[in-house]
């Protein structure tokens, strides 16, 4: 875990929950689309993270396919996914099938709620946001660490010893010459009892970081 920033009070944000039928997760996730237009986040990474988890027997060459993490398109099909989360610096949504129904839980800055009907709400303000820094698993492979993988490596793939798969993180400009990426967490913290009452994911992050004037690395 990285360094931790901490703000005065989660003014304006928000914790909503509740559920929708499975025939119309679709078209949820389309109308979600239209609350962060370009114009509202310019130069904003939106992401989206999904994990399948099957129920049956999965082989070797298709165990890549049941973590997907990459840049939230609003066509993509996420019919075979579990569970997902779309997420900025401003708001995260996320959600889990639980067939009929999807529970949905949308935490960060009122003005990107989803239209949630029926869904019950928990202001945030009195809690102190703080954001933390996790280094994800993998290191970037290099040019020899590819050639020797084959095929099945794709520039811009990280590697972990302990996980049987290639790791694939959003291809962001941010990122293109990251060793290895961090998670920014927005954590909700109690002041008084210092209990964690919720969190979001945010953003990614480079490690080493680069300085702003030179472009040079620095940790």
């Amino acid at each position: 875990m990285a360094q931790a920033t901490q703000t005065k009070g989660a003014i304006g944000e928000i914790l909503l929950a509740g559920t929708i039928l499975e025939e119309k997760f679709a078209s949820f996730i389309q109308a979600y689309n239209n609350n962060f237009p370009p114009s509202t986040l310019p130069g904003v990474p939106v992401l989206m993270l999904l994990e399948e988890q099957p129920r049956r027997v999965i082989e070797q060459e298709a165990r890549q396919s049941l973590l997907h993490f990459a840049l939230f398109d609003p066509n993509f099909d996420f019919t075979p996914y579990t569970s997902g989360r779309i997420f900025h610096p401003l708001g995260e949504l996320r959600w889990e099938r639980q067939y009929p129904k999807v529970q949905i839980v949308y935490t960060g800055h009122k003005k990107y709620r989803p239209k949630l009907p029926d869904a019950r709400e928990t202001t945030l303000d009195a809690y102190i946001p703080i954001d933390r820094e996790y280094f994800l698993f993998g290191k970037r492979l290099n040019k020899k660490e590819l050639d020797r993988i084959g095929p099945a490596a794709k520039p811009g793939d990280f590697a972990e010893v302990r996980i049987p798969r290639l790791l694939r993180y959003p291809q962001l400009a941010t990122l293109a010459d990251a060793e290895r990426v961090r998670l920014v967490v927005c954590e909700y913290v109690d002041s008084t009892t210092a209990v964690n009452v919720a969190y979001r994911l945010k953003d990614l992050v480079p490690f080493p970081e680069q300085s702003e004037k030179t472009g040079a690395n620095r940790t």
